[in-house]
């Protein structure tokens, strides 16, 4: 049997935590062991930022594609007709 009330805690104060320190850029419990008498996270990583430096996350940034397609098929076709198609020089 699990205590949920102090896994609900957990999750509420984690949640007050980002709300309250913006500078919390990462939070890492591993591992959280609940059992009937509550919550432990037994390990605990955090790593604070600057505020204000934060990509925006619902703006995903596009890149040109890669090149090495074109190179790696110019590549192989060659490969291809040299080898498989016997074209002998």
């Amino acid at each position: 049997m699990v205590d949920t009330r102090a896994v609900e805690g957990l999750l509420l104060r984690l949640g007050r935590l980002a709300e309250c320190l913006p500078e919390v850029a990462e939070l890492d419990l591993n591992p959280v062991l609940a059992g009937p008498d509550g919550v432990v996270a037994v390990d605990v990583k955090l790593r604070l930022a600057p505020i204000g430096n934060e990509p925006d996350p619902t703006v995903r940034e596009l890149r040109e594609p890669a090149r090495t397609g074109k190179v790696a098929a110019r590549y192989l076709g060659s490969f291809t007709r040299e080898t498989v198609a016997g074209s002998s020089s």
